[in-house]
């Protein structure tokens, strides 16, 4: 054979490896990335199994305020107890998700979560936990409100939920009065229309809303003041009246759902504006407290987002998404856990 013909042979051998290369990179990097989704679906079933059912350590950690990240030995936010059974599987402890929110005094820091989820930092997560109902209400009049309910999958509307709804706001006295708004059922564009007579500028209204034993809470303020409860400690920067002051429940009655409240009493925990409030009975909405001048609402503040990556990011790390129904303090919410792979 000639010299260009070895040549030839040649180049016709390296081509064949180089495509061979090229083929083998092409097919193994879908594989490669098929595979570690079905890592990152293990990863998460694992944490939500443990955030679902797992109440943590100490068990009470979410109302045990001398908790902290130096010394929360495990992460879970189910609701404290020594059984677990299938009918209450996913009840979640409202005041250990309350301190999820950052702006909450006893927040837990994401990066200590991480650790005890057993992640490394080659991973990102986020909990979010938002309302089983999207309730939206707008003021369509000087005396009316617009109360919207759709699902929160597809967001169809919610023809049938019924709502009760019950207003409260400061006299002239500084005290706390309080009016009954009704029941209201929502018409087949999932909406209605709710009367008020808006006796203060400072006011709050409550609403529940059922619908086929999805109960959802919704507050709506005007020119209020909005703080935490966390247990029984209260975080409050103006001193309060010590009359008037009372906790706001959901109570079923002849079938129906209501707003309800309970007196309360307040006393100073003697640290970082924090008062102890004398009762919280299940089913809270909030906990309200006149200075005489404000109105100051306090909640849980349960929808929130938490966790090591924001949803904000530019980039789109590969993630994988569950989701689960859960009840917290009776109420309907829907819990989301992402898990990304940050690093390749």
């Amino acid at each position: 054979m000639h010299i260009h013909e070895y040549l030839f042979a040649a180049f016709i051998v390296i081509s064949i490896l180089l495509a061979s290369i090229l083929m083998l990179t092409i097919t193994s990097e879908p594989l490669r990335v098929s595979s570690e989704k079905e890592i990152l679906k293990a990863i998460a079933q694992r944490i939500l199994t443990q955030v679902l059912l797992d109440p943590g350590n100490p068990i009470d950690w979410g109302s045990n305020v001398s908790v902290s990240d130096s010394n929360l030995k495990s992460f879970g936010l189910a609701y404290q107890r020594t059984e677990v059974s299938p009918k209450d599987a996913y009840v979640l402890d409202a005041d250990k998700i309350s301190r999820l929110n950052r702006e909450n005094p006893f927040y837990i820091s994401p990066t200590k979560v991480r650790d005890l989820l057993g992640l490394s930092t080659e991973y990102g997560f986020t909990i979010e936990i938002l309302p089983a109902l999207d309730i939206e209400v707008n003021q369509v009049g000087p005396n009316t409100y617009r109360v919207s309910v759709k699902s929160i999958r597809n967001i169809s509307p919610i023809s049938g939920a019924n709502i009760a709804a019950k207003m409260y706001y400061i006299m002239s006295s500084g005290l706390i009065g309080d009016y009954e708004l009704g029941i209201y059922k929502t018409g087949a564009d999932g909406a209605t229309n709710i009367n008020v007579e808006l006796l203060s500028d400072k006011y709050v209204m409550f609403l529940v809303v059922e619908y086929y034993n999805i109960i959802v809470p919704k507050i709506v303020g005007h020119n209020v003041n909005w703080t935490y409860i966390t247990g029984n400690i209260l975080q409050l920067y103006s001193s309060p009246m010590n009359i008037s002051n009372r906790e706001v429940i959901v109570s079923l009655e002849d079938g129906l759902y209501r707003v309800k409240d309970l007196p309360i009493l307040l006393s100073y925990a003697g640290d970082r504006n924090l008062y102890n409030v004398s009762i919280i009975e299940p089913g809270l909405m909030a906990v309200l407290v006149t200075t005489g001048n404000d109105l100051i609402v306090a909640t849980k503040m349960l929808n929130s987002a938490y966790g090591t990556i924001s949803f904000a990011s530019n980039s789109n790390p590969l993630g994988c998404v569950m989701e689960e129904t859960v009840l917290v303090d009776g109420f309907s919410y829907i819990i989301r856990l992402y898990i990304w792979r940050l690093v390749w």
